[in-house]
C-alpha cells in the first residue's frame, strides 16, 4: 500500500481543512511525523486508518466523537485519503457520523455516516455504501481493521509498554498484539496428528495380521511363527502364478476343442437348413404348375367382370330412367281426374290423344289463360261483394248510432227543461246558508256563555260544601292552637319556677358557679316532682309550631275556597242549574241548526256551479248531436247507392249475386288442374325421351364390352369381395413362384445335388462334451486367479 495524499477537514484537533502530500514527503523513500504532544500526529494516523475502515485504533474508536470540537458550528467532518493498493489507485472519503445544530430551533440532529470509492485508474464501478466499500478494502489489504491496526498502525502507547516489559510480560503483550494464540493452536494440531498417526499405525499393524492368517487358511500353508511374512507372501505368490498359467494354458486347449465343435455343428445345421428349403421350393413349384388352370379361369371372370362395370353402371341409369317415365306417365294420368269432373275439362280432354308430347303446350296453355284471367275478374267482383258487406255492417253501425243520437237528443231536451227551477232552488239555498253562516258567530259566543254559566252553577254546589267544611276544619285548628299555646306556657312557668334547681343540677364541686360564681356549693336545690326540662319545652314548642302553621294552612284554603265561590256566583248570576240548563241546550240546539245550514254554503255554491255548468254542457252537446245526426244521415245515403252499383255490376257478369264465389272455385279449380296437367304432361315427355336414350346406351355400351346384351354383363358383373378374392390368389400364386424360383436360385442351394445328409444330433453331442470340459477348465483357471491375486 502506498498512501498519496490524505485531505482532513473537522476531524480531531484539526478545525479547518488539510492536506497532506505523502508523494512529496516520501519522495527520498522515508519521512517522519514529528511534533509536541497534542500537535496532531495520532490523528493523521487515525485519519488514514478511518479513511480505510470506517474505524479508528484503540480506545478512541469507543468514544465515536471524531468531529473536531473547534471546528465551526455546522462544519461537517470529512477525510479524504488517495492511495494505491495492490496495483489498484483509488480515492476514499468518508465523514463520520456527528451531531449538528438543527437548521430551526434549538437541539442537534444526528448525521449518518457516509462513504464513497472512486476507482481512479477507470476500471471498476464506483461504490456508495458502506458495507461494499469496507469488503472492497479488506480484500485488496488482505486485512480486516483488527489486523491491521495489530500489524500495521501499533497503538499508542503499547509499544513503550513493550520496551520497559520483562520477559513474561513482552511475551504477553506481543501474544496480544499479534494474537500469537494461533501458533499454540498450532502446537496443539500437531500433537492431535501424531498421536492420531500412531492410533492409525497400530490399526494397520492389526490389519496386516489378520490379512496374514487369512492368507494362510486360503493357501493352506502355514507361515510359522518365525517366518517372515513379506518373505511368505512373496513365495506364496509364485507358487500361484505357476499355477496360474498352467491352468490358463488348459482353458486355451479347451477353449479350442469347444470352438471347432461348435463350428462343426454349425454347418451341419446350415446344410440340413438348406436342404430342407430346397424340397419346401421343388414341392411349391409342383403345386402351383398343378392349379394353373383354375388360375386362368379365374383371371377370365376377372376380365369379363371388369369389363361389365361400365355397363352395368349405364343399364343401371336407364333402368332408373324408365321407371321415372313410368312414374311421369301415372302422374299425367292422375292430373286429368280433376278436369273429368267438369264439363269443360271433359272439352280439354278430348283435345288430347296419344302419349304425351311437347305439343300439347299448345293446347292446353291457352285454356289455362282463359281461366286464369275469367280467376282474376271474379276475385275483383268478390272484392266487390265483399265490399257490399261492409258497407252493410257499417250501415248498420250509423243506423244504431242514429238512433242512440237521437235518443240521447230527446233526454237532453227533458234535462234542459228542468234545469232552470234546479238552478232557483239551489240559488236560494245559497243565500240561507250564508245567512246563517253570518249569525253563527253570535250564536257560538250565546252557546259558550250559557255552557259557562251552567259548568259554574254546577261547582258552585259543590265549591259552597267544600267551604263550609273548610271553616269547620278552621275552628278546629283554632281550638288545637289555643290548647297547644296554653300547655307551652305551662311548661315555661314550671320550669322557671324550677330553673334553680335545673342550675344545682350541673354544678361540680371545686368549679365556680354560673350565677354567683363561688366555687363552693353548700346547699344546691332540689328538683320537685313536676320539674319540667329544657327538653320539654322545645317539644311543647314545636308541638305548638305545628298547630299554628296547620290553622295558618286551613285559614289560607278558607280564603281560596271563598274567593272561587264568590267568582263563580258571579259567572252563574246566582241563576238555578235547571234553568241555566234550560238556556244551554236552547243556545245549542240554535248553534247547531244554524251551523248545519251554513255548513251547506259550498256545497250549495257548488251545486249552483254545477246546474250551470250543466246547462252549458248540454246546449253545447245538443249542438254536436246536431251536427253528428246530419252526418250520420249523409253517410247513409252514400253506402246505399255505393252498395246499389256493386250489385249491378255483379249482376251484369254472373246473374245471381250467389253463384259469384261457386263460379270463381270451380274456374280456379279448372285453371289449377289444367296446369297441373300441362305440367305433368311435359314432364312425362321429357322422361320418356330420356328414358328411351339411356336404353340405346346401355345396348351399345353391352355391344362395346364384348357382350351379346345387356343381360350377359350383367350376369358377368361380380362383387368386389370376389375380384379382391381373384387377385388375392392370383397375387400370392405369383409371390410363391418367385421364393420358390429365388431359393433354388442361391448358389448354396443350386451348389446342391439332393443326395447330400446332415447329421446334426452327433455335431450337437460333441459340443455338450466339449462345453463340459470348457467349463471345467474356466472354474479351475478361475480359482487358480483368485488365489494369485
Amino acid at each position: 500500500m502506498r498512501l498519496h495524499s490524505l485531505e482532513i477537514t473537522a476531524f480531531g484537533p484539526f478545525a479547518e481543512t488539510v492536506r497532506i502530500d505523502f508523494d512529496e514527503l516520501g519522495a527520498d523513500g522515508l519521512f517522519l511525523l514529528h511534533g509536541q504532544t497534542g500537535a496532531g500526529k495520532t490523528s493523521i494516523l487515525d485519519a488514514v486508518a478511518f479513511a480505510l475502515y470506517g474505524t479508528v485504533p484503540g480506545a478512541r474508536a469507543d468514544g465515536r466523537r471524531l468531529l473536531s470540537d473547534h471546528a465551526p458550528a455546522g462544519t461537517a467532518p470529512r477525510v479524504r485519503l488517495e492511495a494505491t493498493i495492490a496495483g489498484r489507485r483509488l480515492c476514499l472519503e468518508r465523514s463520520p457520523e456527528y451531531e449538528r445544530p438543527k437548521l430551526r430551533g434549538t437541539g442537534t440532529v444526528k448525521q449518518q455516516a457516509k462513504a464513497t470509492l472512486e476507482w481512479l485508474d477507470g476500471a471498476g464501478e464506483n461504490l456508495s455504501r458502506i458495507p461494499d466499500i469496507g469488503d472492497a478494502v479488506k480484500a485488496l489489504l488482505g486485512m480486516s481493521a483488527e489486523q491491521f491496526f495489530q500489524v500495521v498502525l501499533l497503538p499508542q502507547g503499547d509499544f513503550a509498554k513493550f520496551l520497559r516489559a520483562d520477559s513474561d510480560e513482552r511475551g504477553k503483550l506481543l501474544e496480544r498484539l499479534f494474537d500469537t494464540t494461533r501458533f499454540g493452536d498450532v502446537e496443539q494440531w500437531f500433537k492431535d496428528r501424531r498421536g492420531a498417526g500412531a492410533k492409525r499405525l497400530t490399526e494397520q499393524q492389526k490389519s496386516v495380521d489378520v490379512l496374514a492368517a487369512k492368507v494362510a487358511a486360503a493357501a493352506g500353508i502355514e507361515a510359522g511363527a518365525d517366518a517372515d511374512p513379506v518373505e511368505w507372501a512373496h513365495r506364496l505368490l509364485a507358487d500361484a502364478a505357476d499355477t496360474r498359467d498352467e491352468t490358463d494354458t488348459a482353458l486355451g486347449r479347451a477353449r479350442r476343442v469347444d470352438q471347432r465343435n461348435r463350428s462343426a455343428l454349425d454347418d451341419a445345421v446350415a446344410l440340413e437348413q438348406r436342404l430342407r428349403r430346397r424340397a419346401a421350393a421343388h414341392t411349391a413349384l409342383a403345386t402351383l404348375d398343378s392349379t394353373q388352370p383354375e388360375r386362368q379361369q379365374m383371371l377370365a371372370e376377372r376380365d369379363a367382370a371388369h369389363r361389365a362395370v361400365p355397363v352395368v353402371v349405364v343399364d343401371r341409369d336407364a333402368r332408373r330412367a324408365v321407371a321415372e317415365a313410368d312414374a311421369a306417365l301415372r302422374a299425367a294420368e292422375a292430373a286429368t281426374t280433376p278436369l273429368a269432373d267438369d264439363d269443360e275439362g271433359r272439352r280439354l280432354l278430348g283435345q288430347l290423344t296419344g302419349e304425351p308430347a311437347d305439343t300439347d303446350r299448345d293446347t292446353i296453355r291457352p285454356r289455362c289463360e282463359q281461366w286464369s284471367a275469367e280467376t282474376a275478374r271474379l276475385d275483383a267482383l268478390l272484392e266487390e261483394q265483399h265490399r257490399i258487406s261492409e258497407i252493410d255492417t257499417r250501415r248498420q253501425r250509423l243506423n244504431s248510432r242514429r238512433d242512440v243520437l237521437t235518443a240521447e237528443h230527446d233526454r237532453i231536451v227533458i234535462e234542459q227543461s228542468v234545469l232552470p227551477e234546479h238552478i232557483s232552488e239551489a240559488t236560494a239555498a245559497v243565500s240561507e246558508a250564508e245567512k246563517a253562516a253570518a249569525a253563527l258567530p253570535g250564536l257560538v259566543a250565546t252557546r259558550d256563555r250559557a255552557a259557562d254559566a251552567l259548568g259554574a252553577s254546577v261547582e258552585l254546589q259543590s265549591r259552597r260544601t267544600e267551604l263550609e267544611a273548610a271553616e269547620q276544619k278552621v275552628a278546629a285548628l283554632h281550638t288545637a292552637h289555643n290548647d297547644a299555646r296554653t300547655v307551652l306556657l305551662d311548661i315555661r312557668e314550671r320550669r322557671i319556677a324550677g330553673m334553680a334547681a335545673e342550675l344545682a343540677s350541673h354544678l361540680v364541686p371545686g368549679d365556680a358557679c354560673v350565677v354567683c360564681g363561688s366555687v363552693e356549693h353548700p346547699a344546691p336545690a332540689q328538683p320537685s316532682a313536676d320539674t319540667v326540662t329544657k327538653t320539654d319545652e322545645e317539644r311543647a314548642h314545636s308541638a305548638e309550631q305545628r298547630a299554628a302553621a296547620a290553622l295558618s294552612d286551613a285559614r289560607t284554603a278558607v280564603t281560596e275556597i271563598a274567593n272561587t265561590v264568590a267568582v263563580l256566583r258571579e259567572r252563574c248570576n246566582d241563576g238555578t242549574v235547571d234553568a241555566l240548563a234550560s238556556a244551554h241546550e236552547e243556545a245549542v240546539r240554535a248553534h247547531d241548526a244554524t251551523a248545519a245550514t251554513a255548513a251547506r254554503l259550498d256545497r250549495c255554491r257548488g251545486a249552483v256551479d254545477e246546474f250551470r255548468r250543466r246547462e252549458s254542457e248540454l246546449q253545447q252537446r245538443a249542438r254536436q248531436i246536431d251536427t253528428d245526426l246530419g252526418e250520420t244521415t249523409r253517410d247513409l245515403a252514400v253506402f246505399a247507392a255505393e252498395a246499389d252499383e256493386i250489385g249491378r255490376r255483379i249482376a251484369a257478369v254472373v246473374g245471381d249475386a250467389g253463384q259469384l264465389a261457386p263460379r270463381r272455385k270451380r274456374v280456379a279449380i279448372l285453371a289449377a288442374a289444367a296446369t297441373d296437367l300441362l305440367d305433368a304432361r311435359l314432364r312425362a315427355a321429357h322422361t320418356l325421351t330420356v328414358a328411351q336414350h339411356r336404353v340405346h346406351e346401355a345396348e351399345k355400351a353391352a355391344a362395346d364390352a364384348g357382350f351379346a346384351d345387356v343381360a350377359e354383363a350383367c350376369a358377368a358383373q361380380r362383387p368386389s369381395a370376389r375380384i379382391d378374392e381373384i387377385d388375392r390368389a392370383v397375387r400370392n400364386a405369383e409371390n410363391e413362384r418367385a421364393v420358390a424360383t429365388s431359393v433354388l436360385a442361391e448358389p448354396e442351394i443350386a451348389a446342391l445335388t439332393g443326395d447330400e445328409t446332415a447329421d446334426v444330433a452327433a455335431a450337437r453331442e460333441a459340443v455338450t462334451l466339449s462345453a463340459a470340459a470348457l467349463d471345467a477348465a474356466l472354474a479351475t483357471a478361475t480359482e487358480a486367479h483368485r488365489r494369485h491375486t
